[in-house]
């Protein structure tokens, strides 16, 4: 079979009826998913962050709680400085200023016969045997002692 120039060229110069993307247009497209996608990621990102500082900030309430009821029955008198464990996570430290200090005198009728009261502001330090020292509070406490009864002094 002989071919001359004439069908040669026709050949050549045929149009074609090819389909798909040529590389520009798959790059161009690639881009505009690529700037689309970017303000969904940051979303994302600032939604994580924001979740982590909420269960921060609920745990973080929680051992608070929990801190000031194991410190109920601290009397700052007696233990005006000491730690205790919370948990096994879990530190619990404190130190005790006292702000009023206590009577003098005995007060009859005065609800607590036999006992000296004061007023302290003790400064709790909650820390994590890990990470050293997480957060600290100040709460205030009654301290309490016992006046020792005279059996010389009359009975009110």
């Amino acid at each position: 079979m002989k071919v001359d120039k004439q069908t040669l060229r026709t050949i050549r110069h045929r149009p074609t009826t090819a389909t798909g993307f040529t590389l520009l247009e798959a790059i161009v497209a690639v881009a505009i998913i690529g700037f689309a996608l970017i303000p969904l990621v940051s979303f994302l990102s600032l939604s994580a962050n924001e979740l982590a500082k909420a269960a921060e900030s609920n745990e973080r309430s929680f051992v608070t709680q929990a801190v000031i009821a194991m410190m109920d029955p601290v009397n700052p008198v007696e233990e005006p400085s000491g730690s205790m464990p919370l948990n096994d996570k879990v530190l619990i430290s404190w130190d005790s200023q006292q702000l009023i200090p206590p009577g003098k005198q005995i007060m009859p009728n005065s609800g607590l016969p036999g006992f000296r009261l004061s007023f302290y502001k003790v400064h709790v330090t909650v820390s994590r045997p890990i990470s050293g020292d997480w957060f600290n509070f100040d709460m205030r406490k009654v301290g309490y002692d016992a006046i020792p009864f005279d059996a010389s002094t009359p009975a009110p």
